[in-house]
């Protein structure tokens, strides 16, 4: 407005910068027509319409952000959920697939021992039978039942 009212081809303009007053000489244009005038006038009508459209469509989104956040907060909220019922199902089947493999490996070791093992078994049990044969001779008579 003071520009519009000016009266010679400079203003001065004072700011305060940092706790500090300067005043600036502003040289201004020619004085335009009064039609020019009103062009700019319209300008920044328009200018002033399209910010406060602007305005009113950030806050339309702002409103609908908010009425949303909600149903996205459980949606989130949902996926969690899943997300660690899947993991502890995993962790489930893992756990069975570990206890077979041992199993499996247990069986296949003592397998392993039993045939290492199978030939002094039955030299044992040889023995054993021959001990028992011996006994028997030693002390004819007596019946053991062995």
């Amino acid at each position: 407005r003071a520009v519009r009212s000016r009266n010679g081809n400079s203003v001065n303009v004072g700011l305060i910068r940092e706790k500090k007053e300067q005043n600036l000489n502003l040289a201004l244009p020619e004085k335009k027509q009064s039609g020019e005038s009103l062009d700019e006038e319209e300008s920044f009508e328009k200018q002033e319409m399209n910010a406060q459209s602007s305005l009113e469509e950030l806050s339309s989104i702002r409103q609908e952000i908010a009425e949303a956040r909600p149903q996205i907060e459980l949606a989130f909220a949902d996926q969690q959920r899943k997300t660690a019922e899947a993991l502890c199902q995993a962790s489930r089947e893992n756990e069975k697939r570990l206890r077979e493999q041992t199993e499996k490996i247990r069986v296949d070791v003592l397998g392993k021992q039993q045939r290492r093992d199978a030939p002094r078994a039955a030299e044992r049990a040889k023995d054993l039978e021959n001990r028992k044969v011996r006994v028997r001779r030693e002390m004819p008579g007596h019946s053991f039942d062995i």
